[in-house]
């Protein structure tokens, strides 16, 4: 029997062009992978997939600002986002709680969440 890897993908390029109007060179796109019975958190960038979470985890939304990357995941019902790769917990009690999506705005995050 063959081994099937289903792979979801949510979000979404991020830009093809900047607010110039000038070609980006990089393609980015957030989302998961499942492996056997666990989902797992990745982004693809130009086509090559970049693991951020080993398991039960799914990323939502990716932005890219001054050379960082930025993405949202919700891992094991806890909200957290990466910035090149050191997570950040949004929820320290042990209240479920889920993230969506983030901007980042003169060096500062901003998130959309919901605790369940």
């Amino acid at each position: 029997m063959k081994k099937i890897i289903a792979v979801i993908v949510f979000l979404f390029v991020v830009a093809v062009h900047d607010t110039f109007g000038q070609a980006v060179k990089n393609i980015y796109i957030v989302g998961s992978f499942m492996d056997g019975h666990e989902e797992r958190a990745c982004y693809w960038k130009n086509g090559e997939r970049f693991e951020i979470e080993s398991s039960y985890a799914s990323a939502n939304s990716i932005t890219v600002a001054n050379g960082k990357i930025f993405i949202t995941s919700n891992s094991k019902d806890r909200a957290c986002y990466w910035i090149d790769g050191t997570r950040t917990d949004l929820n320290p009690t042990n209240k479920s709680s889920r993230i969506s999506d983030l901007t980042v705005e003169k060096g500062s995050v901003y998130c959309v969440r919901g605790v369940l």
